[in-house]
C-alpha cells in the first residue's frame, strides 16, 4: 500500500527511503557504511501531521493517554539538556 492510501492515526515502518540515505550522509556516513547498516524507519500519520524519522537503535515507543503536548515536549527538551 502506498502512503497516500494510509489511513490517519497509523505508523508504519518504511526501508529505504530518501530520508534516511540523505540522514546518513549528512552524518558523514559513506555509501558502504549506510548500506550495511540496518535502519530503522518510520512514518507516523496523526490527524494533521505527517512524521517520518530514522534511527539506527531500535526505538522505544512510549504512549501517553490525554497527556498535555506543551508540557511533554518541556519534559523531553529538559532531559536532553540534563544528559
Amino acid at each position: 500500500m502506498l502512503p497516500s492510501q494510509k489511513k490517519h492515526g497509523s505508523s508504519f515502518k518504511v526501508w529505504n527511503s530518501p530520508l534516511a540515505l540523505e540522514a546518513s550522509l549528512r552524518l558523514g556516513m559513506s555509501s558502504k557504511e549506510y548500506d550495511g547498516m540496518e535502519k530503522f524507519q518510520y512514518i507516523v500519520l496523526a490527524q494533521d501531521e505527517i512524521i517520518e524519522f530514522v534511527t539506527y537503535n531500535l526505538p522505544k515507543w512510549e504512549i501517553y493517554e490525554g497527556a498535555n503536548l506543551d508540557e511533554l515536549v518541556m519534559q523531553y527538551l529538559k532531559k536532553d539538556c540534563l544528559d
